[in-house]
């Protein structure tokens, strides 16, 4: 049953954030200089982003200063230890896993120590902090988002006596999308979003073609065969929104974890016209673009071809194939531009997230 339910998760779910959120990290390049931004606010790092095999690496000290944490080191552990908002993640040099709260959370590179400072894959700020990161590669912008904005989360976990096996989450960013949004696609935007973890749960348990019984089975074996290292089943589900014109993209991001090294990331869309309800992409492209969906499709996808020729490494072997299923419904509206994307695995390895690319609108 394990094996299956790993089996059918990778294939139906796997997928960056965030929205990462979830969190998605993109495989970068040495000629990319990419800014952050942290909540809108550029971050001064005393020391720039480090590539490594395509993972971007950030100055940890400095960053979490940054974001207002108290930070100390352990020379004879060689720990760095950060507390932040009731909060506090050690990352030990060298290490696969770093400590958030007392829990280990593996991570798939480990820190390292250069011209003195700790380096920290992005991916820890994202595992550690709850922070939702993407990348805008029209403005070689690395954007980092913190979860405070999240104002509504509905939740309920699944208990063996006192032991949580698996966790359900809903997260609706609604302060930071009413600010973000007019008053009438908010509205959209809160009629049309999903209320209760539990409808999310029943729909995750039926995709992975088990039951929450079965579920619920195999997370305490995995628990009593490691008590110490027992991370519960998670499922989140995270909802972003985006307007132009008076069509509305309402973007959720699945995140879902039943063991293994690392989460799977699932992003899906659906745009609306606010006044007579789903469009589809010819539609906005005509409209906004002034093409039909069959030649900015095309485009979308020589742009994807363009990034794999100049990062091949980033890229499965046979990318520029697979980039020919590129679904018409894999796209959303931003603020300049219609986004296409290809969810984790479909065309590269998780280390290289959600990879999106833009076609502006018409002038």
């Amino acid at each position: 049953m394990r094996k299956k339910l790993k089996t059918v998760t990778a294939i139906l779910l796997s997928a960056a954030l965030q929205y990462c959120s979830a969190s998605s990290i993109f495989a970068l390049t040495e000629n990319k200089t990419f800014t952050i931004t942290l909540d809108d606010k550029e971050i001064n790092l005393n020391q720039p982003l480090t590539i490594e095999d395509g993972i971007p690496f950030i100055p940890f000290r400095n960053f979490m200063e940054e974001v207002g944490a108290s930070v100390s080191w352990d020379e004879n552990t060689k720990t760095i230890t950060c507390t932040k908002d009731n909060k506090t993640i050690r990352v030990t040099i060298g290490a696969s896993e770093i400590n958030v709260n007392g829990k280990k959370v593996h991570i798939e590179f480990p820190a390292k120590i250069t011209d003195g400072k700790t380096l920290v894959p992005l991916q820890v700020i994202n595992e550690a902090l709850g922070m939702v990161i993407h990348y805008d590669f029209d403005t070689k912008t690395i954007i980092i988002n913190t979860l405070k904005s999240i104002v509504k989360e509905t939740s309920f976990d699944i208990t063996d006596g006192e032991t949580v096996l698996i966790t359900a989450k809903i997260h609706t960013n609604s302060e930071l999308l009413k600010e973000k949004l007019s008053e009438k696609a908010y509205s959209v935007f809160d009629e049309r979003k999903i209320s209760q973890a539990e409808e999310f749960l029943n729909k995750k348990i039926n995709d992975l073609d088990t039951s929450l019984y079965n579920l619920k089975k195999e997370a305490k074996a995995i628990f009593l065969e490691n008590m110490e290292n027992f991370n519960p089943y998670e499922f989140t589900l995270t909802y972003d929104a985006d307007e132009f014109d008076n069509y509305l993209s309402i973007i959720s991001t699945e995140m879902t974890y039943t063991g293994g090294a690392h989460p799977s990331t699932f992003k899906s869309v659906q745009t609306y016209d606010m006044e007579t309800g789903l469009v589809t992409l010819d539609e906005v492209a005509k409209k906004l673009c002034g093409k039909d969906s069959e030649t900015i499709l095309k485009e979308a996808k020589e742009l994807f071809k363009k990034e794999i020729k100049e990062n091949p490494d980033n890229f499965y072997d046979d990318s520029e194939k697979l980039v020919e299923d590129l679904s018409s419904d894999n796209f959303y509206i931003s603020k300049d531009g219609i986004v296409f994307f290809f969810n984790q695995y479909e065309i590269a390895p998780y280390s290289s997230g959600i990879i999106e690319v833009k076609i502006p609108f018409e002038k």
